[in-house]
């Protein structure tokens, strides 16, 4: 019989802990050990219940979110985290990667959405401890690199522009395929169409090249006479991450 994985799910919404709990329990791969609607009842069921995954609001009355990830990343027996966020800021990205969350949903968003993301979190927790904070010190060195060359946190082509990365990194052929496999494995991440994806990194990367194209220049190493294609742009990036990474 295939694991069934204990899920916490902390959101102020109760409709929508309701239809997030009917969706996982059909997926036969989760089972929900506890919902709380406030922060405080969620830091009561964490140590409750030590669930293997939770599925945490940034915004909850009585204690927010982040006093909810405090609170996992104190446990033993730390949980896999997948968060809800109403916005994102470049500070509380960073706050978020420091303290070990796997990923972040913007607001609104489906509960088949979030069943999607958690059966990616599924897939890591069948890997080695090594092969897991491996691939967590990529997405932490990722999120890092784009906040220095000032890729803002608040933009849709913030969430995209990692992503390629993260993928290009782990599949460094995919930079041969942007439009044909990096593109669309983006797109299909985020429920969207690949024009939505490269046009959202083209104006990421304008945005860069018009305030802070000297810093790219430093960390890619390259002296980027004019400014880069997406593709080029990501590839850059990865092959800079890629190299450390190995070193």
């Amino acid at each position: 019989m295939e694991k069934m994985y204990r899920v916490l799910l902390a959101n102020s919404s109760e409709d929508f802990s309701t239809r997030l709990t009917s969706v996982l329990q059909q997926s036969q791969h989760y089972t929900v050990v506890g919902t709380a609607s406030d922060g405080v009842r969620a830091i009561e069921l964490l140590r409750e219940v030590q669930p293997e995954i939770l599925v945490v609001d940034t915004m909850l009355p009585q204690a927010d979110g982040i006093a909810v990830l405090k609170a996992a990343s104190a446990l033993e027996h730390k949980p896999m985290l997948l968060v809800l966020a109403d916005f994102m800021t470049e500070f509380v990205s960073s706050l978020l990667v420091s303290m070990g969350v796997q990923y972040v949903l913007l607001k609104p968003c489906t509960a088949r959405s979030v069943l999607e993301r958690l059966d990616e979190m599924r897939s890591t927790l069948t890997k080695s401890p090594l092969v897991r904070n491996r691939e967590a010190n990529v997405v932490a060195m990722v999120t890092s690199m784009i906040h220095e060359i000032g890729v803002p946190a608040h933009i849709k082509g913030y969430q995209y522009v990692r992503e390629a990365i993260i993928l290009t990194i782990k599949d460094m052929s995919m930079i041969n395929a942007v439009t044909k496999a990096l593109y669309p494995a983006v797109a299909r991440h985020y429920h969207t169409g690949s024009l939505d994806i490269k046009r959202s990194i083209c104006f990421a990367v304008d945005l860069i090249w018009k305030t802070d194209r000297r810093t790219l220049r430093a960390i890619t190493r390259c002296p980027l006479e004019h400014k880069p294609h997406p593709s080029e742009f990501v590839a850059l990036l990865a092959a800079c991450l890629a190299g450390g990474n190995a070193a």
